[in-house]
């Protein structure tokens, strides 16, 4: 049976409170940094060169049970779908990113992966608070739409 309740280890939230914003910079940042620096060193990107010193000073990791309820309702609709109409997934590797990223529960049956993106500051309380919402997307390299990546460094220009 699924399970709609966020993980034990999120932290509680006061009444009235949507979501948690936690500092996680001590826990990750040398893993951070070092997948930035490995993806310039593979080249993955061609940005503007004072961007290849960047330096992390902070990561948050954004706890909201509605978004995490909505998630796992589609994550089971995405399973039914399957089950009754089988088609192949892409899977896509990503443990070579990062040794971090191995020890989150990730299901590779389903083709789920941790993937990047990047806003604006004005942009961030929202997403925190009610998750992406396409019809505030605007025009991107693709066309209109909501754009993930494998590589954190990607995400610079957003």
């Amino acid at each position: 049976m699924l399970s709609l309740l966020p993980p034990n280890n999120w932290t509680k939230l006061l009444p009235g409170q949507r979501f948690a914003c936690i500092n996680v910079t001590s826990n990750l940042i040398t893993e951070f940094q070092r997948m930035v620096n490995n993806s310039w060193a593979r080249g993955a990107l061609v940005l503007d060169p004072l961007l290849k010193g960047m330096k992390i000073t902070r990561i948050f990791w954004i706890q909201n049970p509605l978004r995490w309820k909505r998630y796992q309702q589609t994550k089971e609709f995405i399973r039914e779908s399957q089950e009754k109409s089988p088609t192949a997934l892409s899977i896509t590797k990503l443990a070579n990113y990062s040794p971090w990223m191995e020890h989150q529960k990730l299901d590779s049956s389903m083709n789920e992966v941790l993937l990047f993106h990047g806003t604006s500051s004005g942009c961030r309380n929202g997403i925190m608070e009610g998750g992406f919402d396409l019809r505030l997307s605007q025009e991107g390299y693709f066309g209109r739409g909501i754009y993930f990546g494998k590589v954190p460094v990607q995400q610079l220009n957003y």
